[in-house]
């Protein structure tokens, strides 16, 4: 718990830690942890090093000979995934993982270490720049996993591991190159099944790029794919303008802001909410084209996009709060005419909204603001009510018991008895039993984290076309703990995840409808990105069928 609370800690406060003496401290009593007999303590030990951005050398050297074989990679996957991380953060730790890549001498069969071998590849790429002989490195592991030409393949299954991979080691090496053409060379036969995945790839190559050719490279290349037709292109590099400082980039984003899309909309908002605050990069002509947004998109489909939007008006208008001596209060900023009108018109209709996200976005753009204290004190709370298409999906008089997931890699049951979650299990069961999840994918993979899937869209920003109510409660997130995903308060829709480690931060803030069988938690393990939901089907009465 102690490694848990570190690692939190590190990623939101690292200026705690800035100091030399308390940084190697927590290294070296971290570095302890990573010989627990407790693969889970293991794991956390190296997640909070990662985080710490500090490996001591004399353990680097000490864990060398320990570092696994790619059967144990499978058999320890969330220790080695998170030891993997971690080694990346030194030079040392990089060398024994490049020579650790080299020792597997075949294409990675076993899903899990697939997972392993993605991570130090990504870890890899990120620093690429201090790398050697990286080309000869990628075209090794291509003929020794016989990643490309016609190779024979074991099944569908094979070819989508040998594509990732390949999508990964070109990723790596058009890096390390400062050459973005390489990384189209990893187009195969399953780019439309790993279409999310190139794309995200895509940005953190050309953003990496960027950053090590100080813009020179790779600009262009962005821009056009943040003005892709399609979404699942787009929207990820939407996401990664946020930092850079260029002419177009603001132009882009009030483009993109004009566009219909949800998540085009949520991402090319929240991006401009993540300038406001510097000055040299915020767009105060956004600020009308926000209000329309918010005024135009207010029905569930496009609530994240409205959400955005609040929040990128407010921070707009409110503009960087500036440092106040101690002992000093802030003094209230002065708001132009235009800038009241604009939250009028848009924000201040929203603080008796009846979903807790949009009033709680409303209410924190007018925060302090003196020209709408007396409408924030004068304000009630609508009371959260229940869709009536949920309503309808909903009429059983009782939530299933259990419901079966068959998904490409495999099947898992999850038992919904004992949580106190009957909407939100009702509602799953509802859409299940319509075929609702039937070909649908895994959108989001994060190896010792969650499998996160139910997106019609397939992207994250879609859902059945209403939301859901959360139900919170005292129960905590466990290994194979299934929950809803929301982006906020009573934002739930069909949108499920499964965790892969017990997860205490998300208790209490996520409904948590169910929990995996053990007897088939491995199935979660071995989810890839892009791996469909063959189907759902609701269980009646658990235990009644166990074909």
């Amino acid at each position: 718990e102690s490694a848990r609370a570190v690692a939190r800690c590190l990623a939101s406060s690292p200026e705690e830690f800035a100091d030399e003496e308390v940084r190697t401290a927590f290294a070296t009593k971290l570095a302890s942890l990573t010989f627990d007999a407790n693969p889970e303590v293991q794991a956390r030990g190296w997640r909070a090093l990662f985080v710490l951005g500090e490996v001591p050398d004399a353990h680097v050297s000490t864990v060398q000979a320990l570092l696994p074989t790619a059967e144990r990679m499978a058999d320890e996957w969330v220790s080695a995934y998170e030891r993997a991380r971690a080694m990346a953060t030194t030079a040392e730790g990089r060398r024994s993982l490049l020579a650790l890549l080299e020792a597997v001498a075949t294409c990675p069969q076993d899903e899990r270490a697939v997972h392993v071998v993605v991570a130090a590849l990504g870890e890899l790429r990120a620093r690429a720049e201090s790398l050697e002989s990286v080309a000869s490195f990628v075209q090794g592991r291509m003929e020794a996993w016989k990643l490309e030409g016609q190779a024979a393949v074991k099944g569908p299954r094979d070819a989508k591991v040998r594509a990732l991979l390949r999508c990964e080691l070109r990723a790596l090496e058009s890096v390390a190159a400062r050459d973005a053409k390489i990384f189209d060379r990893c187009e195969g036969p399953l780019v439309n099944e790993l279409e999310g995945v190139i794309a995200s790839l895509r940005v953190d190559v050309l953003a990496k790029i960027i950053t090590l050719s100080e813009g020179r490279r790779g600009m262009d290349a962005l821009f056009e794919l943040a003005d892709d037709p399609s979404p699942i292109i787009a929207a990820p590099a939407l996401s990664s303008l946020s930092g850079i400082d260029h002419a177009r980039v603001n132009a882009i984003l009030r483009a993109a802001l004009e566009r219909d899309d949800p998540g085009v909309l949520a991402a090319a908002a929240a991006c401009v909410a993540a300038r406001a605050d510097d000055g040299r990069l915020r767009d105060e002509t956004a600020k009308p084209i926000l209000v329309s947004l918010i005024q135009r998109h207010a029905d569930a489909p496009t609530l994240e996009a409205q959400l955005s939007a609040l929040r990128a008006l407010g921070r707009l208008i409110r503009g960087a709060s500036p440092e106040v001596p101690a002992g000093k209060e802030r003094a209230p900023r002065p708001l132009a005419p235009e800038d009241v009108r604009h939250l009028q018109a848009a924000v201040l209709p929203l603080i008796e909204d009846a979903n807790a996200t949009v009033r709680a976005r409303a209410r924190d753009a007018l925060a302090g603001l003196p020209a709408f204290e007396d409408a924030l004190a004068a304000a009630g709370v609508a009371p959260t009510t229940v869709p009536d298409a949920l309503v309808t999906a909903t009429e059983a008089s009782r939530p299933p018991e259990g419901l079966r997931v068959r998904t490409d890699a495999g099947r898992f049951d999850i038992d919904l008895r004992g949580f106190a979650a009957g909407i939100q299990q009702r509602h799953l069961g509802a859409l299940a039993a319509t075929g609702f999840y039937d070909g649908l994918r895994w959108h989001r993979v994060v190896p010792g984290f969650v499998a996160q899937g139910g997106d019609p869209r397939g992207d994250g920003y879609g859902g059945p076309g209403y939301v859901v109510p959360c139900e919170t409660s005292n129960l905590s997130y466990q290994r194979g703990s299934v929950g809803i995903a929301t982006a906020g308060r009573d934002t739930g829709g069909s949108q499920l995840f499964v965790t892969h480690v017990a997860t205490p931060h998300l208790d209490g803030r996520y409904t948590l409808v169910g929990q995996v069988s053990p007897a088939t938690i491995e199935v979660v393990d071995r989810i890839l990105p892009g791996d469909r939901i063959t189907s759902i089907q609701p269980i009646a009465r658990w235990g009644d069928d166990e074909r």
